[in-house]
């Protein structure tokens, strides 16, 4: 009768246990698992990383200001680094042939009928001249920038010819982080 090994044995059985303990942890955290598996706060987000596709699917995402023509759209899911995190984010840069006042109104009317509440705009992006910023349920931000025509060429922005006389804005909407609210 031989010895039993018991490095094999003990390998047989941690094996399992450390496999599943890594999936359900990663399932957990949004590696594996989608956010609707992990968990919403009281406001439907999801309360492991935002992914794009979440972030993408809400109607923030994509408002624009009625007649306007998109010039580019951006967007990415939560990331996160070695000491530090990235929220969700997705916007785009339009332009319009209404004035920025009648942009900024539509916005307002839009957003504050649906939760929102004015805020106050952190800083100015590369182009912008102005920004109205909005926030809801303490995660969630959106912001409504004036793009200066100017700027943009001075930037090296594509802007097309056909557009170079109206009016330029971009929108950015931000999920933060769970647990990053406050």
């Amino acid at each position: 009768m031989g010895v039993p090994n018991h490095q094999h044995a003990l390998a047989r059985i941690l094996t399992p246990v450390v496999l599943g303990a890594l999936l359900l942890g990663a399932a957990g955290c949004g590696t594996l698992g989608s956010a609707s598996s992990c968990g919403r706060d009281a406001h439907g987000l999801p309360t492991c990383p935002v992914p794009n596709s979440f972030i993408q699917a809400q109607p923030e995402a994509s408002l624009v200001y009625p007649g306007s023509t998109v010039i580019s759209r951006f967007g990415s899911g939560e990331a996160h680094y070695i000491g530090s995190t990235n929220p969700a984010d997705a916007g785009l840069f339009a332009a319009t042939t209404a004035p920025m006042a009648t942009v900024d109104a539509w916005y307002q009317s839009w957003l504050t009928s649906h939760g929102w509440h004015p805020a106050q705009a952190l800083a100015l992006g590369p182009i912008q001249i102005s920004s109205q910023a909005y926030a809801k349920d303490g995660r969630e931000s959106f912001v409504v920038g004036a793009d200066s025509q100017q700027n943009a060429r001075m930037q090296g922005y594509k802007i097309p010819t056909r557009l170079q006389s109206q009016t330029l804005y971009d929108t950015t909407f931000i999920i933060e982080p769970y647990g990053n609210a406050g």
